[in-house]
């Protein structure tokens, strides 16, 4: 089963792995010469723990990646690939 909102996602094993939206995120935001801090001034989610997240260091909420979009202007689809049908439950 796949759960979008209030689901946790991990880029760390034993949490929930759907293409590590925080590297894609962190990717994205070097391509784009985006600054953490303009995300952090955005989302209200602190620098330190934004970074921690990006890094893989803490777990990323649903709603953090969605806040974090937000900030970007752009889909938490852009950093979120479901598993496929096969590979749920496995």
């Amino acid at each position: 089963m796949l759960r979008y909102r209030n689901s946790v996602l991990s880029t760390k094993k034993g949490g929930i792995e759907l293409g590590k939206p925080a590297e894609r995120i962190m990717k994205y935001i070097k391509e784009n010469g985006i600054k953490q801090t303009f995300i952090s001034q955005k989302t209200g989610i602190k620098k330190s723990t934004l970074s921690a997240k990006l890094r893989g260091q803490a777990k990323i909420s649903a709603e953090e990646i969605e806040l974090i979009c937000w900030a970007l202007n752009c889909s938490p689809t852009e950093f979120i690939s479901p598993k496929s049908p096969e590979k749920v439950g496995a």
